[in-house]
């Protein structure tokens, strides 16, 4: 949750028919080129103000490389013709804020949630409608592919070959708070793909990396597969935020056996290590009603037969943790991040669930809700034994 989203104040406007407040900006590399709208709930807009229309969005997810997508839906006379144009896909970035006002119209609980170049523009030719999309920062390092192969610097930071990586691919690239990963970097080879060396330096400890809604970079372990408390309660009823719920449950997504694949760069055999969920109670258990059910991780960044398996394990921590998913709408909340945990109470049918934000869509419009995907933590932990 972003500074500020705790304050007694701002939750209880939450609930109380907040003034709602959205800023989208267009920027150049250095410097803001217009701002295509501000909006606040209270102040009725005249027709010809309309530059952002309904259904524009903010989407995110933890499950995609570009975490971050935004789409807006604009008036015909703003489709970019020209390559110099405000909207044309050269370059220019959407810089968006929502939030609500107090009454004393202080920008305390406004938050930037969303900060990416535009990618393109489509015009439906017969209504005039025009679509603009934009992606987080993300999408520039994957843009950036290796021109010739590049090495990791053994025995380096994670972090630190991160930045470097990032760095090298978008020198102003800003970076947030990440996790501490203890293991160092081995030594590797990769030979194009910018984005899957990262993917491959991360999964293989139980991270990922991401741009946060302001743009900076950060690598973090997985939200749902390590222990923690929930920052707050959210409820429905007269009295919460949640408008609507559902509740799912899936075995789709879930795994009991992991088996890591470790190139050498001497030629030799690979490394091949599997990790299994052998505690009898848990409900993924291998020997179990569950059955098996597998996955291959191809090219982890390790370079010993105990590494390759601390990458299988880490990733089945992941695989285990039960698909108990509830999505919500709600009463739109600038301050969600990406990995909050919350508990979640469903009064009218007396459910209380944790669960960890995985996913979440913003409108760009003051009078729709929010939506949050969230997911369970996982049962357990490699420390705690029942891994094999």
């Amino acid at each position: 949750m972003l500074t500020g989203g705790d304050d007694p104040l701002y939750r209880d406007m939450l609930v109380t028919q907040p003034i709602h407040y959205l800023r989208v900006e267009v920027w150049d590399d250095v410097q803001r080129l217009e701002v295509l709208e501000e909006l606040r709930s209270d102040v009725p807009r005249e027709d010809d103000s309309l530059v952002v229309l309904p259904g524009s969005m903010v989407t995110a997810t933890l499950q995609s490389q570009v975490a971050r997508n935004a789409t807006l839906f604009v008036p015909e006379q703003l489709y970019p013709e020209n390559d110099d144009d405000l909207l044309a896909p050269n370059g220019n970035e959407l810089r968006i804020w929502r939030g609500v006002l107090p009454a004393d119209g202080s920008l305390n609980y406004i938050w930037q949630v969303f900060k990416g170049k535009i990618q393109d523009a489509d015009i439906e030719d017969t209504t005039g409608q025009v679509t603009i999309n934009a992606s987080d920062p993300a999408q520039d390092v994957l843009d950036a592919n290796f021109v010739t192969p590049v090495n990791s610097i053994k025995g380096a930071d994670r972090i630190s070959e991160f930045q470097r990586l990032v760095t090298a691919a978008v020198p102003a690239a800003r970076f947030g708070a990440s996790d501490t990963f203890n293991q160092p970097m081995p030594g590797l080879s990769w030979e194009f793909n910018r984005g899957s060396a990262l993917d491959e330096m991360f999964s293989s400890v139980g991270g990922l990396w991401y741009p946060l809604a302001d743009g900076a970079f950060v690598a973090r372990r997985y939200p749902w597969a390590n222990p923690g408390a929930p920052i707050m309660t959210l409820s429905d009823g007269p009295t919460g935020v949640i408008l609507s719920t559902n509740r799912r449950r899936s075995r789709r997504s879930m795994f009991n056996s992991v088996t890591a694949t470790a190139e050498r760069l001497n030629g030799d055999t690979p490394f091949v290590r599997t990790a299994q969920d052998t505690n009898p109670d848990s409900p993924t258990y291998v020997g179990g009603k569950f059955g098996l059910k597998s996955m291959l991780m191809r090219r982890v960044s390790a370079t010993t037969d105990g590494g390759t398996l601390a990458a299988a394990q880490a990733r089945l921590r992941t695989g285990i943790t039960p698909t108990h998913q509830i999505t919500w709408t709600q009463v739109p909340d600038a301050s969600v991040e990406l990995g909050d945990i919350y508990q979640i109470e469903i009064t009218e049918r007396d459910v209380t669930r944790v669960q960890v934000v995985s996913s979440l869509a913003m409108p760009l419009d003051v009078g729709s809700p929010m939506s949050c995907v969230g997911r369970s933590q996982v049962i357990g932990s490699i420390e705690e034994g029942g891994f094999a």
